[in-house]
């Protein structure tokens, strides 16, 4: 298929072109960066703002490179983030109740109150048998209840929740009235 083919250009043609562009640019760069136009190919009898080749350039500011740093007046900012407020009183036990039976330490979630929850210590860790971890919301406290919900994830990937409440009195358990949901 020759008839397809798009006749080829003469060798040199394209490149002269480039290159007599590429010079266009450097002379009208030149011209404008000069700004004044009153280069030394200018005549003498040249209006300002003319080109050597004639042709008019519009005036160009020259704006100075000199970079003054900003005022130092303002205040540095702080980089102390307060820390958020550790939970205090009865939501404190709770919160420390479930991170112990988070941890599998039984004999401290004991002594926090697990013993008022349950008769036997090994009734009481064997109910965590099945729990991979308990996470706990705290909605609020009224008095020495703690009023929450509890997402129990199961080592078999189930989850079980629970609603309800914790009695404390110096900082232990003492009661609880929870409800699956």
């Amino acid at each position: 298929m020759p008839d397809a083919i798009a006749p080829r250009r003469k060798p040199g043609r394209s490149r002269l072109l480039v290159a007599t562009t590429a010079v266009a640019a450097v002379v009208v760069g030149a011209v404008l960066i000069a700004g004044t136009g009153r280069g030394p190919a200018d005549s003498a009898d040249a209006a300002p703002g003319t080109g050597a080749v004639g042709t008019t350039v519009p005036s160009v500011t020259r704006l100075s490179t000199t970079v003054r740093p900003a005022p130092t007046t303002a205040r540095p900012i702080s980089t102390t983030v307060p820390s958020p407020r550790a939970p205090t009183g009865p939501e404190a036990t709770v919160l420390d109740y479930f991170a112990a039976v988070n941890r599998r330490d039984y004999s401290t979630a004991w002594a926090l109150g697990g013993r008022n929850l349950d008769t036997d210590f090994g009734h009481f860790a064997g109910g965590f048998a099945t729990t991979d971890q308990v996470r706990v919301t705290i909605f609020g406290v009224d008095g020495n209840q703690v009023h929450t919900s509890l997402d129990a994830v199961q080592t078999d990937g189930r989850r079980k929740a629970f609603t309800g409440f914790y009695e404390v009195r110096d900082g232990v358990i003492v009661a609880a009235r929870m409800r699956e949901v």
